[in-house]
């Protein structure tokens, strides 16, 4: 990673919230170079400009790690690229992180991250949140996210049944917030999913407000 991307990375990450080191820096630029790399021959991201990808995949990612615990299990369902397993996994290294891709191709590339990386705790398997047959440890987590996935509601339906009793998951909205939470009202109702926090935010060189939700599921009695 040039100094730019590291300043533009570090800086955009302090605005989040989000304060990074150079070991955190220097793992980013690891995964950036990787994925710069892989993505000439597989469709990892649209996106082509690696400071682009430093804003709006890595940057991106690291929103909801002030609200993360430093331990315990997480799933990342549809993780594609790794995004955003990897890059809170790196602010997050206490975290035991699963991430769950149905890609055998994507799959090669997370389990190369992972082994270049020398991330002890974090592993990719292959399957889909909705299929049992997937090759998951847990039964359940403390965190499950979904980054990639179309909406709230799909992502509450793929995500819900892997939260732990007390547990939360974690969701990425575009600036439509109040139109995804009223469109998935039913899903987490049944769910026993509340909303805990809700982070407003923007991404230099973008348009419109982001957010990050973050959802709790009530102990059981």
């Amino acid at each position: 990673m040039i100094p730019k991307e590291r300043k533009l990375l570090r800086q955009t990450a302090a605005d989040l919230g989000v304060h990074l080191v150079e070991a955190h820096l220097n793992a980013f630029g690891i995964y950036l170079d990787e994925l710069c790399l892989w993505n000439r021959r597989m469709n990892l991201t649209g996106l082509r400009s690696r400071e682009r990808m430093a804003v709006e995949l890595l940057a991106d990612s690291l929103v909801p790690v002030p609200l993360l615990p430093d331990t315990g299990t997480m799933l990342d369902v549809g993780s594609g690229a790794g995004l955003p397993g990897i890059p809170i996994k790196i602010l997050k290294p206490g975290l035991c992180i699963h991430l769950l891709e149905p890609s055998e191709k994507k799959q090669a590339f997370l389990r190369q991250v992972i082994r270049i990386l020398g991330l002890k705790g974090l592993q990719s398997f292959r399957g889909r949140a909705e299929d049992s047959s997937s090759e998951m440890f847990f039964e359940g987590y403390d965190v499950v996210t979904a980054r990639a996935v179309a909406g709230l509601r799909e992502s509450v339906a793929l995500c819900a049944p892997h939260v732990l009793p007390g547990g939360m998951m974690v969701g990425f909205s575009g600036q439509h917030r109040e139109t995804a939470l009223s469109d998935a009202s039913d899903a987490l109702r049944e769910a026993g999913l509340e909303l805990d926090a809700s982070v407003c935010y923007r991404l230099p060189g973008t348009k419109g407000e982001r957010h990050v939700l973050l959802f709790r599921r009530r102990p059981t009695s």
